[in-house]
């Protein structure tokens, strides 16, 4: 297994907006969750942001231990 090549910074600021947008909706998706049951596709797509968002903490925790 190869290493992952470093993240320049314009990448980790990429990252880094990113993770606020799906964190942001994230925020919203629980809001609307506490009134309202998700639907299965509304739950799929907080599955698939709540991978994302493991994801690039993975890859900014790297970047910022650099």
């Amino acid at each position: 297994m190869t290493a992952d090549p470093p993240l320049r910074p314009e990448e980790a600021e990429d990252l880094e907006q990113e993770l606020a947008l799906i964190s942001h909706q994230q925020f919203m998706a629980l809001q609307k969750c506490s009134y309202l049951r998700m639907s299965e596709t509304e739950a799929g797509e907080y599955d698939k942001r709540r991978i994302r968002i493991g994801e690039i903490c993975a890859l900014l925790e790297k970047y910022k231990s650099d």
